[in-house]
């Protein structure tokens, strides 16, 4: 079974966690708790790759916007299929740090086409709002993402927009994807097996986070 990962980004209290967990489907919660480092979700589906239907899990790590775990995070991110960039619409220095987020996942991720889309959540918080839809929209075209407004509260548009990027990694890599599945290994001259290399990955967000937060913190 392949893994497909997905990295959300963006500052701290923009709601990346509640989306993760919205679209799960656990409920929403009002209290807003700081990730620390990295946090780990998985979700089972099913793509279909060049007419196959394949069973696949889809392995989400919600990065902390916090600054001193950037190491960690932008070290993971390059390692990524694709990322939900997200900013909320009742804070103008989420958006106005959308460029600097952009700018560093181009640093790792060289390819124009790496799937990224850009979400402004907390659309329930519309009396709070301080940036409108038009001025999402225009930063989205003006990169060639494609944009969601969503609401981890209500739900609103959450799932639309993962699935939205699934399938955009799944057309971005899938004859990767179907390589992987087909042969079991990362590549034909790897012979690392999917599970080792995912495995790799989760072990070296453990080291990191042990070299830059206290012992009792814990990214899962």
């Amino acid at each position: 079974m392949k893994k497909i990962k997905i990295g959300t980004i963006g500052n701290t209290l923009v709601g990346k966690t509640a989306i993760c967990r919205n679209y799960l489907g656990e409920e929403f919660s009002t209290e807003q708790m700081l990730t620390v480092g990295m946090e780990k979700f998985v979700n089972e589906l099913e793509v279909t790759i060049k007419e196959k239907k394949i069973k696949t899990q889809v392995y989400i790590y919600d990065t902390s916007g916090q600054e001193r775990y950037e190491t960690t995070v932008f070290n993971f991110i390059e390692k990524c299929d694709g990322v939900l960039l997200v900013y909320a619409v009742n804070s103008k220095e989420s958006f106005n740090d959308i460029s600097k987020w952009i700018n560093k996942i181009r640093e790792l991720q060289h390819n124009k086409d790496f799937p990224i889309i850009l979400i402004g959540n907390k659309i329930d918080l519309e009396n709070e709002r301080v940036i409108n839809k038009e001025q999402g929209d225009k930063v989205a075209k003006d990169y060639k993402f494609d944009f969601y407004e969503t609401s981890a509260k209500t739900g609103k548009n959450v799932k639309e927009a993962f699935q939205h990027l699934i399938n955009l990694i799944v057309k971005y890599k899938e004859d990767e994807l179907l390589n992987n599945i087909i042969t079991g290994m990362t590549n034909n001259n790897d012979k690392t097996t999917i599970d080792e290399f995912v495995n790799e990955i989760d072990n070296n967000i453990i080291n990191k986070d042990k070299e830059c937060c206290s012992s009792n913190c814990s990214i899962f």
